[in-house]
């Protein structure tokens, strides 16, 4: 079953996919033995995520939020920095410094989308992968962002992002936040404003032992549970 959850603002978004899955979410017991409650094919569409400044400094965060707006300003440079930091992956190493051409140059990824886009606006090649399956397939810990695709449609951009595992949690909000980030630094190479933020988890979760942090910051923004 597909969920589609879609608001203004990135943190009524987060919020209330938080809720849809504590709330009808099933028991996983996942790879890594611990327990999940997950709902399939998650949706998220924020539709307006900087009000009319276009920057992620004016992205509104929860009350009570559990991270601080230096660490996702942190995390979200981290994405658009082409250096491997020795994880078994890194985004920004994968979208801009990782992937070889025939000439054992690293492909910018980043900037190819920005080259698409200036060569057609109406470009549907505009994409960035972060999966390497000769690699990966014999990795425990493999990326979760799979793809990013940019359009420019009514002379914004638009960004849809598809993760094969997201931890609604602890990490949905950091990780959007950083891809508005992306959106923005392409946005403004074109000359134009960053549309909707758009994200499909396959599977999006949130771990047993996270509950009851989420729970409180769902109370401290009007959700009871």
């Amino acid at each position: 079953m597909t969920i589609i959850i879609k608001r203004s603002a990135l943190k009524d978004t987060w919020l209330l996919s938080c809720v849809e899955i504590l709330k009808n979410g099933k028991k996983i017991h996942d790879e890594r033995g611990q327990n999940t409650l997950e709902v399939r094919n998650l949706i998220m569409e924020t539709i307006n995520p900087f009000n009319q400044y276009q920057n992620v400094k004016s992205i509104w965060t929860p009350k009570d939020f559990m991270f601080s707006r230096d660490y996702l300003n942190e995390y979200a440079e981290q994405l658009l920095d082409p250096e491997d930091k020795d994880f078994v992956y890194d985004y920004g190493n994968r979208l801009r410094g990782y992937f070889l051409d025939d000439k054992d140059c690293p492909i910018d990824q980043i900037e190819e989308v920005i080259k698409k886009l200036k060569n057609n606006q109406n470009s549907r090649r505009a994409i960035a992968i972060t999966i390497d399956p000769v690699i990966d397939n014999k990795e425990e810990d493999i990326p979760c962002l799979q793809q990013l695709t940019f359009l420019i449609r009514d002379s914004k951009l638009y960004i849809t992002a598809l993760f094969r595992s997201n931890d609604i949690g602890m990490a949905a909000f950091a990780n959007q936040y950083g891809l508005l980030y992306i959106g923005t630094h392409i946005a403004k190479r074109l000359g134009i404003n960053v549309g909707a933020l758009t994200v499909h988890s396959v599977s999006a979760h949130i771990y047993e032992t996270d509950i009851e942090a989420i729970k409180y910051i769902l109370s401290k923004n009007g959700w009871d549970f």
